[in-house]
């Protein structure tokens, strides 16, 4: 026994070592990499990290054990410790909060209304990584590793994706969330989905949206959540290694804010790996995690309209997306956070008007 033992130790120590070499590959040779490194690379000066930040990230579920991950879970406050009877509240069986979800430590899936949102997808593992990865022995680590995520799955086999959508982002306002982010979208509005995107404007809380894979023009046909026009919401494009613009990527003048970098990104996946995706959802995750860093290191709290217009203020101006967002530059991490506490523009910027939504309509989410 004792020798099977020292043998599956063995195994599990050469198959950590081959992911972390693997890791190490990808992130140092590959030429895309190295790019959105230097666009995301923290300023020299060392940053305080003030208070804790929570990202509710809205997708296909995470890989829950993975070894870059599973630290930066959140923790429920309301499902963590003892109960009065002596059980541990993470397992015992009781709403213990009160929230309406059972034993809801990391988060909830929607799809099977469980408490555990695995990721069989992969979508959500890379864009959790991205946002807020621990680091590991290749260098490899999240914009804002510091940060906790807590995971809300809303993507599954099912097509009742827009429904989850909207449980998702009342449970992300109620459970007082920092900032959403939501990497999918559909072309048809909600009046329920953006109902509570206000609820989140009310709350402070900022949504960091993807503006789509179509390489179409959001002025022309809106794309959703990213086209409600509310100053809490950070609508994002997809650039290259190249600095253009992704050509998969939606765009518009008037309705899409900046772009961050979209193609070839290493993050993890499923299995305790990393891989290589591409799309406005990856984008989206490098805005979520540099609004992280803003909230957590500035040295007073500030508001989700105010460190949406200190991105939009500090980016890097890239004149290849002239005509084609209305903040025509790429997010620079290190510009943003030397600038963090500099006084801000109180003024909101001018948003495109917001026609008026009805009713509830059906609409198949996608992931970008």
């Amino acid at each position: 026994m004792k020798d099977l033992l020292r043998l599956l130790a063995l195994s599990n120590l050469i198959k950590f070592l081959l992911v972390q070499l693997l890791c190490y590959a990808l992130f140092n040779q590959n030429t895309h990499a190295a790019w959105w490194e230097t666009q995301t690379k923290e300023p020299e000066v060392p940053i305080t990290y003030r208070r804790d930040v929570v990202i509710a990230v809205i997708d296909t579920g995470i890989d829950l054990n993975h070894p870059s991950l599973k630290e930066a879970l959140w923790n429920n406050p309301g499902e963590t410790g003892i109960d009065q009877d002596g059980n541990d509240r993470s397992s015992n069986g009781i709403d213990d909060d009160n929230n309406g979800y059972v034993d809801d430590v990391h988060g909830w899936d929607f799809t099977t209304q469980t408490n555990q949102p695995n990721d069989e997808h992969g979508h959500g593992t890379h864009i959790a990584g991205i946002i807020a990865a621990r680091p590991n022995l290749a260098g490899y680590k999240g914009v804002a590793p510091n940060a906790k995520l807590m995971i809300l799955k809303y993507f599954g086999s099912s097509d009742s994706h827009l429904d989850f959508t909207i449980k998702a982002f009342e449970y992300a306002v109620k459970m007082k969330a920092d900032i959403i982010n939501y990497s999918g979208g559909g072309y048809r509005p909600s009046a329920l989905e953006r109902k509570w995107v206000i609820e989140a404007q009310k709350k402070g809380i900022l949504v960091v949206a993807a503006a789509g894979n179509d390489g179409s023009n959001m002025d022309r046909r809106g794309f959703y959540p990213a086209s409600y026009g509310l100053n809490n919401i950070v609508s994002v494009a997809s650039i290259n290694q190249h600095n253009r613009l992704s050509k998969s990527s939606n765009f518009g003048a008037r309705k899409v804010d900046l772009a961050a970098p979209g193609e070839g990104i290493l993050s993890t996946t499923p299995g305790g790996g990393f891989g290589l995706m591409s799309g406005t959802s990856q984008a989206t995750a490098f805005v979520s995690g540099l609004a992280a860093k803003l909230i957590s290191s500035s040295e007073v709290k500030p508001k989700a309209m105010e460190v949406a217009q200190h991105i939009r203020q500090t980016l890097q101006k890239t004149s290849s997306l002239d005509n084609k967002l209305r903040h025509p530059g790429q997010i620079n991490v290190s510009r943003s956070l030397k600038m963090r506490n500099h006084k801000l523009n109180r003024k909101p910027a001018e948003f495109y008007p917001d026609r008026l939504i009805k009713s509830l309509s059906e609409n198949k989410e996608v992931l970008n």
